[in-house]
C-alpha cells in the first residue's frame, strides 16, 4: 500500500501507481496513485489518455457493477439479519459490506468528476446539512 495515498479514481486505498500517458508525447506519463481494482482490472484494457476521462470510465464501470449487484442481492433489514444464523448470516453481512464499499467508491468517483468549484459547493451543502449539537 502506498503510504497515506488514495486512488484518484475511486477513493479506495492506493496499492499501485497508474501511468497515464500524455496524448501528444507518448514517452511522457503522469503517475497517479490507484487501487488495484481500478488500475489492473478496470483500466487495463482501455487506452484512455487523461485522468479525467479515466475517472469517467471507472465511474461507468463501477455503476455497471453496482447495478448487477443490486439485481442479484437485495437490501436486508436489521430484523431479517437477526433471523439468520451462523454461516449464512456472516455471508450476507460480507455481501452487504462489499455493497457499502462499492457505493462509497461510486460516490467518490461522482465527486471526483465535478469541477473544483462544484466540489467546493458540494462540500458546503454537506456541512450545512449536518445537524448542530
Amino acid at each position: 500500500m502506498l503510504f497515506n495515498q488514495y486512488c484518484v479514481y475511486c477513493g479506495d486505498f492506493a496499492t499501485s501507481k497508474d501511468h497515464v500517458r500524455a496524448r501528444s508525447l507518448s514517452y511522457l506519463s503522469v503517475v497517479v496513485p490507484a487501487c488495484h481494482d481500478c488500475n489492473c482490472r478496470i483500466l487495463r484494457d482501455y487506452n484512455v489518455s487523461d485522468v479525467r476521462r479515466r475517472r469517467a470510465l471507472v465511474l461507468s464501470m463501477l455503476v455497471k457493477r453496482h447495478e448487477a449487484m443490486m439485481k442479484e442481492f437485495p437490501e436486508w433489514t436489521e430484523e431479517e439479519l437477526q433471523e439468520l444464523s451462523g454461516t449464512l448470516r456472516r455471508h450476507v453481512q460480507v455481501l452487504l459490506n462489499q455493497r457499502a464499499v462499492l457505493e462509497a467508491r461510486i460516490e467518490f468517483a461522482k465527486f471526483a468528476q465535478l469541477s473544483p468549484k462544484q466540489q467546493k459547493e458540494a462540500k458546503l451543502c454537506l456541512t450545512s446539512d449536518r445537524p448542530t449539537e
